[in-house]
């Protein structure tokens, strides 16, 4: 078989299984070959992650922030999970894999206004924490993405102390 095959059989069996332990194992794996993947492919494959993300039981388990972290890493923005995100962000905000995913949630939204309240926190967090490694991480990412035109269009609070707290400061001689 061959490893087209492979990826299509994969692809295929995600449908259905959500139930089965080994079905995160699969839907992992898949995401790191989906630059391999047809576009079709890469899509069936966000979808079967957003449905499974989606299921309230889902969200109680110790690795749904990873699966959340690998759905946006594999193109998923569909704001309705992302919401619910942003819900699980602020019940779990003291894990110190939440910075970094609320950074990616912000990137990922097509909606900002609604994520002010994440934006607000983030910045807060950042604020608290200068030299943790997740403070640099949030900042290199989200500096890195308004370098390639990200400037989400809000005008909300939590956002505008988000975009000056990023902006690059001049240095002192």
């Amino acid at each position: 078989m061959t490893r087209d095959e492979l990826v299509s059989r994969g692809v295929a069996w995600l449908a259905g299984h959500q139930d089965r332990i080994d079905w995160t194992f699969v839907w992992e794996r898949l995401v790191e070959l989906r630059k391999s993947m047809t576009a079709l492919q890469c899509e069936r494959l966000r979808h079967f992650g957003y449905e499974w993300l989606t299921l309230p039981t889902h969200r109680l388990r110790s690795d749904w922030d990873r699966r959340l972290e690998n759905w946006i890493d594999a193109g998923g923005d569909d704001d309705s999970l992302l919401l619910i995100a942003a819900e699980w962000i602020m019940k779990h905000r003291v894990k110190k894999q939440v910075p970094p995913l609320a950074a990616k949630v912000l990137r990922a939204t097509r909606q900002p206004a609604e994520f002010d309240h994440v934006a607000a926190w983030l910045t807060e967090w950042c604020r608290a924490n200068p030299n943790a490694g997740q403070s640099k991480f949030v900042v290199g990412f989200l500096r890195t993405e308004q370098g390639k035109g990200w400037t989400p269009a809000s005008d909300t609070s939590g956002w505008k102390t988000l975009l000056n707290w990023l902006a690059p400061r001049p240095r002192r001689r």
